[in-house]
């Protein structure tokens, strides 16, 4: 405890050298307000209250200390003599008037880093204000251990602004010695928890209601088809990254799902029910996770309008629009939208999704997508930038053997980067057997990189194509109809935006772009069509 202060119960108490530490018990809803003699002033008035899962118990019994500083005020939050709680999840929130402070510096006391890469890795998280400052506050991601009786558990903590007036802390225990236990947060008095600074906004300093950069919610894994019905139907995933319970905010409530599939593989395609835990896509669900819920703190997202743009325009017409309350879904599994037309379809025409959230603000476009062709919206480029192109098979209609041609079109502002031709997924060797390869393929056969030259279309656009022959298998073909295709890298030679599509005829009408596979049966050449994807990391 700091020299000169003294424990306070029930709000009633001293305080010295500009410090008051107090017991939650009895003042969760109280406050620290001291003036008068000592010539303090009024000192910021804290509130503690549980969260989700955890008991109000818990938050009773942290205490609060309130010291004055040369620039405000720093508060800390430690565990009480009286806690006594285990728990596998701990979360609170934490209130202040933020209407007199600005809040700033959040961070979680109980993360470490820790020993091993595969396990966790602490980071910085730095966190949006939630529309009130630009960097309102910061976070921290990492590793705590779990008590002496389960030596391989830790906990994953978390601490960020998520509005004006409250800051929210969160500990999830995991399992990270592959146990099979996850343990619990078992936390000893006086462990610190989380600390940030108050400081006076000062006289008519308004609050800004400028919102911080938007995250990345376009919506993933958009697909177009009919139903047994004959009629056509769009689906997408539901897409706020962090927002891994995927009840529409990005909290830190949002840890649990983490904690939940700790150290678990995850394939990203749409028939992994787990793939929205795995914010970074990496196909691991560690504690680099958490890094998307301190870069999108607060970010909420609650509908999706539905577009279509009809042949030969250029503007965007709304058809519907969908609530994520609406949706129906297992808990645990990712969201997944489906918006069936009727009789405003329209052949040919291009079709998208826009994110919405409850003060009618857009996110970012999907994709669009049509019966037979798939092109990504615009991303803005530096000169130089050098970006990853993914491309993924999406449910193929039947099973592939080979991929004979992909061509994948793109402005002539980029060139493609020497060997960085990848069959798969993202890392590994380039001839490694990863993505929807790894599930039959055991060796390939590929095009130098003399064979991957762009060629023009005389429109200020040009393309490459792109093959993978299986040489060996252990099954006649892919057992499955998802998965990363291959990858590879593009620069910018200026400042164009990088716009992205694939070609699937060519000028006589011929394929360009198909497989070879089939039942086993009736093997032949496939069409692509609209179910291969496109992904820029």
């Amino acid at each position: 405890m700091t020299t000169g202060s003294k424990l306070l119960h029930g709000c009633m108490g001293f305080a010295a050298l500009g410090v008051l530490v107090m017991s939650a018990a009895g003042c969760t809803k109280g406050y620290a307000s001291l003036g008068g003699a000592n010539g303090m002033g009024d000192l910021p008035k804290i509130t503690v209250e549980a969260l989700g899962p955890t008991p109000q118990s818990a938050a009773q019994n942290i205490d609060v200390s309130v010291t004055r500083a040369e620039q405000g005020y720093e508060v800390t939050l430690t565990a009480g003599e009286d806690f006594r709680e285990e728990l596998d999840q701990l979360f609170l929130e934490v209130g202040f008037d933020g209407d007199t402070y600005t809040p700033t510096n959040a961070a979680s006391l109980l993360g470490s880093a820790p020993a091993s890469d595969e396990t966790a890795g602490g980071s910085e998280l730095g966190v949006s204000g939630g529309g009130n400052e630009p960097v309102a506050a910061t976070g921290n991601a990492g590793t705590h251990s779990a008590g002496q009786d389960s030596p391989s558990s830790a906990a994953l903590t978390l601490a960020g602004q998520i509005d004006g007036n409250t800051i929210q802390f969160g500990a999830v225990a995991v399992d990270a010695g592959g146990s099979g236990e996850a343990g619990q947060v078992t936390l000893t008095p006086g462990t610190p928890l989380l600390s940030f600074t108050l400081t006076e906004r000062g006289p008519g300093r308004a609050i800004s209601s400028a919102p911080g950069e938007a995250p990345e919610q376009r919506a993933k894994n958009l697909d177009l088809r009919q139903d047994s019905n004959g009629n056509w139907v769009l689906s997408w995933d539901y897409t706020n990254p962090g927002d891994t319970n995927q009840d529409g905010v990005v909290s830190v409530m949002d840890l649990s799902p983490i904690g939940l599939h700790y150290l678990e593989r995850v394939e990203n395609g749409i028939g992994d029910s787990s793939r929205h835990v795995d914010t970074d896509s990496n196909g691991l669900i560690n504690v680099q996770d958490v890094t998307a819920i301190g870069m999108n703190f607060s970010s909420e997202l609650f509908a999706y309008q539905i577009e279509m743009r009809e042949p030969g325009t250029e503007a965007w017409i709304t058809v519907g629009q969908l609530l994520l309350g609406d949706q129906q879904v297992p808990p645990g599994e990712t969201v997944r939208f489906s918006y069936t037309f009727g009789a405003q379809y329209v052949e040919d025409a291009s079709y998208r999704v826009m994110a919405l959230n409850k003060d009618l603000e857009f996110g970012p476009p999907s994709e669009c997508l049509s019966q037979n062709a798939r092109e990504i919206e615009e991303v803005s480029a530096d000169s130089g930038q050098v970006f990853t192109v993914v491309v993924k098979a999406l449910d193929l209609k039947s099973p592939m053997q080979q991929m004979s041609s992909v061509r994948v079109v793109m402005p002539e502002s980029f060139s493609y980067e020497p060997k960085s031709f990848n069959v798969g997924s993202i890392g590994g060797a380039k001839d490694e057997p990863d993505g929807i390869w790894g599930t039959f393929a055991e060796g390939f056969l590929l095009a130098p990189d003399t064979f991957l030259v762009p060629i023009s279309l005389g429109d200020g656009r040009q393309y490459i194509d792109f093959n993978v022959t299986v040489l060996q298998r252990s099954l006649e073909a892919a057992p499955v109809t998802y998965g990363d295709l291959f990858n590879f890298k593009l620069k910018s030679n200026g400042s164009e935006p990088l716009s992205l599509s694939f070609e699937m005829l060519d000028d006589n009408g011929r394929p360009i772009s198909y497989f070879y596979g089939g039942d086993g049966v009736e093997m032949g050449d496939r069409e692509f069509g609209n179910r291969v994807g496109i992904e820029i990391r």
